[in-house]
């Protein structure tokens, strides 16, 4: 099991798989992240529960991150971000 982003992919080759799929990352424009991001700053008080953005970084960084990871974009977020995945 990794215990940092830096491990997965050997952890993804020790078990053969290609890639991951990343269900739950929001590329939004800026005003409406730093808006949900303020949200979950809250979630303690709104939840009782803490609910901390790891991944609080530019846009640009946060697609590295994920091709570090070697997740793979669907076609239609690849086309929205207008990358290649």
């Amino acid at each position: 099991m990794p215990r940092s982003d830096a491990d997965v992919p050997a952890w993804l080759a020790e078990l053969g798989v290609p890639g991951l799929v990343d269900l739950h990352t929001h590329f939004l424009p800026g005003r409406v992240s730093r808006k949900v991001w303020a949200y979950f700053d809250q979630a303690g008080t709104h939840h009782g529960t803490e609910w901390p953005i790891h991944y609080r970084h530019a846009e640009t960084t946060r697609l590295t991150i994920l091709r570090d990871m070697r997740a793979v974009l669907d076609d239609t977020s690849a086309r929205l971000l207008n990358v290649r995945s």
